[in-house]
């Protein structure tokens, strides 16, 4: 029986009916044993992992599933309430559910569903430790592993995607599951479909893997100047993968982007001036010192989100208040702009709600506080997880008439979670990381959502329309540049350009 029978046959078994494409892509996880679903945020990856699990396991080839997922997005799959877990959302085979962490006590003689499920993170797979406990309670079971988020095994030189590999050798099934598969390069490819299997790529190693689909040279010709051979490369992956996009499976309502200035006062002008031209700014008789181009990047956002401090470089020399991992407050001028723009929404829309993403927790806290006199304001960044889902379920369960604001991180609150409750998305300041910058912006934006979505990107500028290391960050993002993977000279040419 092929997949697209075994679909057919188990079909009315399915707890929500499934979309057209997923019917297909269920079939074919179960057809392969090795599979990589890269579809775009939303359109039901984990409902098709999760229906051909069942299936599977219904034709005898599993008995257990592990996920590994970025810490923020387990309690997506594991959650207590079916509204939010989306394993007790989907799930149709007498199951149970675990998630594995250094306090996990669990025999898998005392279980008698059919299906076991354990959910982990990536992190926690570094310890070899846990990696050998995990090993000992899947011994002898037939496991299908799937690997949520796999971008975060691209790094071929990771802990993690060692780990990875490790674990995967023992899995029947090997499934990886991305909206944003390549997020720097075609490169990014590698350890992805290494993980699946071996035999997909025909290269001996990276390198000769690297050589086929990069033009190399500069210093000792290992700098990549361009890519080629990708319709090759996309040949050989796609026996292998389904690649699917929004626009070609779900009829949502359009997303809108646009920006707003705000300048600067003259104050926090001179401030940022002294940090990007001098590389130091004194707050009372104390320095801050930013020698390295990417430090005082992450100064200059810091200063145009109205702070200062709060994190230690071993190349600086910082203030006792800053080396405490304290910030000080330098500006409020973003912050007066939301709370003016929060209020009009308010004034056209008295149930709306809003998210707010932040680079910096100070930005969460303070404007979360100083917010909660207009509507409820929630916190999402890397607090303990019942502080999380707890904030997710509060602003996602509100009655439909009552107002929310949350305040998040993108890599707290951009990875997995439905927070189709908003239509309008505000970004004081921005992560570095492509990965997170587009997942951050999927979350309100897919099946359920019936408004258009708003996307607003608030830019510093000096007090006579100087632009800033805002735009510049911005316009990379907006080109699918990761910042995060920028070199040192990159940096120096933001700020020679600046």
């Amino acid at each position: 029986m092929n997949g697209a029978q075994a679909v057919l046959l188990y079909l009315d078994q399915f707890k929500l009916p499934p979309y057209r494409h997923q019917v297909a892509d269920t079939a074919a996880v179960i057809d392969h044993d090795c599979y990589g679903l890269f579809l775009e945020m939303r359109l039901g990856k984990t409902k098709v992992i999760i229906d051909a699990a069942c299936v599977l396991c219904e034709q005898g080839v599993i008995d257990s599933v592990l996920v590994v997922s970025p810490s923020p997005v387990r309690s997506v799959w594991n959650d207590e309430d079916e509204e939010l877990g989306e394993i007790k959302k989907h799930v149709w085979v007498p199951s149970v559910v675990v998630e594995f962490h250094s306090k996990t006590k669990i025999t898998w003689a005392d279980q008698l569903p059919r299906l076991s499920w354990l959910v982990t993170n990536y992190e926690y797979l570094r310890s070899e430790e846990h990696r050998e406990k995990l090993k000992k309670l899947l011994h002898g079971r037939k496991f299908m592993m799937v690997c949520d988020e796999s971008s975060f095994i691209k790094n071929r030189a990771a802990i993690q995607t060692k780990a990875c590999y490790e674990l995967g050798k023992l899995a029947a099934r090997r499934y990886i599951l991305n909206g944003t598969p390549v997020t720097q390069s075609p490169l990014d490819l590698w350890s992805q479909l290494n993980f699946l299997s071996p035999k997909i790529l025909p290269y001996k190693n990276y390198f000769h893997f690297r050589s086929e689909y990069c033009t190399l040279g500069g210093w000792h010709n290992k700098q990549i100047l361009s890519y080629k051979n990708l319709d090759k490369l996309q040949g050989i992956a796609a026996p292998h993968v389904i690649r699917r996009e929004q626009k070609d499976c779900l009829d949502l309502p359009p997303t809108l982007e646009t920006h707003v200035e705000v300048p600067l006062t003259e104050e926090s002008w001179k401030t940022y001036k002294a940090m990007r031209d001098d590389a130091v700014v004194w707050l009372g008789e104390n320095p801050t010192l930013a020698a390295q181009a990417g430090v005082r990047v992450m100064r200059l956002s810091q200063i145009t989100s109205g702070f200062l401090g709060g994190f230690v470089d071993p190349i600086e020399t910082l203030s006792d208040e800053c080396a405490a991992g304290k910030t000080q407050e330098i500006g409020r001028e973003k912050l007066d702009w939301l709370r003016g723009y929060v209020a009009e929404r308010l004034q056209e829309d008295p149930t709306r709600k809003i998210i707010v993403w932040c680079r910096f927790r100070a930005e969460i806290e303070r404007g979360a506080t100083d917010l909660q006199d207009l509507l409820p304001t929630y916190r999402l960044y890397g607090q303990g997880k019942k502080e999380r889902d707890e904030a997710k379920a509060r602003f996602s369960k509100r009655d439909n008439t009552a107002p929310a604001i949350l305040f998040a991180q993108p890599q707290a609150g951009g990875f997995g979670l439905n927070l189709i409750a908003a239509d309008v998305n505000v970004y004081l300041s921005h992560s570095h990381s492509l990965m997170q910058y587009l997942q951050s912006k999927e979350r309100s934006h897919g099946p359920g959502q019936t408004k258009n979505v708003l996307y607003v990107d608030v830019l510093a500028t000096g007090p006579r329309g100087q632009k800033t290391i805002d735009h510049s960050i911005v316009k990379a993002l907006r080109k699918h540049q990761d910042l995060a993977q920028w070199t040192v000279s990159a940096w120096k040419h933001v700020l020679e350009e600046e």
